[in-house]
């Protein structure tokens, strides 16, 4: 008796009642994951202050690293520069070294080194390039036009 009145009043509220059920079951499983990022946003925005300290906190710390390397490459620049007035021979002789490389490298690439050019030579220490001249490298040529034979 009292089995068959509750199974009669379910089924009278799911015929009365029952699109709406099906309809709320549809637009949740539509609006779940809108809810989900929803529920995200509010959980770091509680949790925000602490990502900022931490954040700031990283930031900070960067910030002396970078002022601890560039003070450390002034130093170091001050260092080169006070060497560099206390021993200018040093410095000429480096110059003098680094010259000779230089010229060495020219030297195996076929170039004449630089201040010895000669009068026919450019500023690069190759020779002048001149199309006219020929030169004997062979290169190609195009053979001329046939001239029009008729027909048709």
């Amino acid at each position: 008796p009292w089995f068959s009145f509750s199974l009669a009043a379910g089924l009278a509220f799911l015929e009365t009642y029952g699109w709406f059920i099906l309809a709320g079951i549809v637009a949740t499983s539509f609006l779940m994951p809108s809810l989900q990022r929803w529920a995200k946003r509010i959980e770091n925005n509680l949790n925000g202050e602490a990502n900022r300290k931490r954040e700031a906190d990283l930031d900070r710390q960067r910030e002396q690293v970078r002022k601890k390397q560039a003070e450390a490459f002034e130093k170091r620049v001050q260092q080169l520069e006070e060497e560099r007035r206390n021993n200018p021979s040093q410095s000429e002789r480096e110059r003098e070294r680094r010259l000779e490389e230089i010229n060495a490298r020219a030297a195996r690439l076929g170039l004449q080194p630089r201040g010895q050019a000669t009068g026919e030579s450019s500023r690069n220490g190759r020779p002048e390039y001149n199309p006219l001249m020929g030169g004997d490298v062979p290169r190609f040529r195009t053979s001329r036009r046939s001239a029009p034979r008729g027909g048709g």
